[in-house]
């Protein structure tokens, strides 16, 4: 005689809880790995900082000389207060220099007034210009958080930030 053994088709009432247990418990897995990726991140890019590979950025100081941060010079990235004044109907042309990371890098103006552009970009060497063209009488003002940011092409992307106001101050022509 032989006995046949059937199995019931389908789960268990008791077992279709446990897949609803088991899709919260592999969601909370991905958001802890989740977290855990954005904290290392985070850590990895201060490191990056630290070890040396972060942009530098300067500006020429009076008569033409190239600053770099944490000389005494007219203005470097992390030094506060840099300012520069420029009287209406006159312009200047402010060198710049970046030095740290890996070329080519890319530059940026932000809080620039219309009168201040980038000009004569070298993304090998670092090198460009702030071209202040000459602002009229309406223009008389105080310019404050102009913003340089130069970036380099190493992964993870190292930054120079180097933030000056612009007093634009009455001409004879006012």
């Amino acid at each position: 005689m032989r006995t046949e053994l059937r199995l019931p088709v389908g789960r268990a009432p008791s077992e279709q809880g446990a897949s609803i247990l088991e899709y919260v418990l592999l969601l909370a897995l991905v958001a802890a790995i989740g977290v855990g990726a954005l904290a290392y991140l985070g850590r990895s890019d201060a490191n990056f900082t630290q070890a040396g590979r972060a942009v530098s950025v300067g500006i020429s100081g009076p008569g033409g000389a190239q600053v770099s941060s944490g000389s005494a010079g007219w203005c470097a990235s992390g030094r506060a207060g840099c300012a520069d004044t420029v009287v209406s109907g006159s312009g200047q042309v402010i060198s710049f220099s970046a030095s740290g990371g890996t070329a080519p890098y890319h530059y940026s103006l932000h809080g620039n007034p219309a009168f201040m552009s980038l000009s004569g970009l070298d993304p090998t060497t670092g090198k460009g210009e702030i071209v202040v063209s000459p602002p009229s009488c309406a223009q008389v003002q105080d310019y404050n958080a102009i913003v340089l940011v130069v970036t380099d092409s190493a992964l993870p992307i190292g930054k120079g930030v180097l933030t000056f106001s612009l007093a634009v101050s009455k001409g004879a022509r006012c």
